[in-house]
């Protein structure tokens, strides 16, 4: 006797859902959205040789750190909102923690240049990832609807 198990991949309510985050994910706003904050993942990964970390290991390398997973976040968020939706509140945590970055691992003195790049790539990071958190609660409040 064999048993038929269909897959849940196929179940209605869950092709609604996936198609909602799908049209979420394909306006203008997110893809806006997603955009800019690999944009600013990308200057916040590779901002030490921009600006100029001079004598500040720790901190390069936690900037170039960060940024990548930043990029990679955005990538998952980018190509399926559906599956990745649940990790949108990383970015702004991301975004905090690289503006507190330059005093924590830098002391109580760390230079202008470090201070204003991680400031404003924090603060972008943080704003553009509160902003793609909402895309997933959007898409998840219009299922319940």
């Amino acid at each position: 006797m064999s048993t038929v198990h269909s897959s849940i991949d196929h179940h209605p309510d869950i092709l609604a859902l996936r198609e909602r985050y799908g049209r979420v994910a394909e306006s203008m706003t997110a893809q806006g959205t997603f955009g800019f904050t690999l944009v600013a993942a990308v200057y916040a990964a590779v901002s030490p040789w921009i600006v100029g970390f001079d004598g500040t290991r720790p901190l390069a390398v936690n900037d170039l750190v960060v940024g990548l997973v930043c990029v990679a976040l955005v990538f998952g968020f980018a190509m399926a909102l559906d599956r990745s939706h649940g990790m949108t509140w990383a970015l702004p945590v991301f975004g905090v923690w690289f503006i507190i970055s330059p005093w924590v691992l830098h002391g109580v003195s760390p230079h202008g240049g470090m201070i204003w790049s991680n400031v404003i790539a924090g603060a972008v990071l943080a704003v553009l990832g509160l902003n793609a958190m909402y895309f997933g609660m959007r898409a998840r409040s219009s299922t319940s609807a």
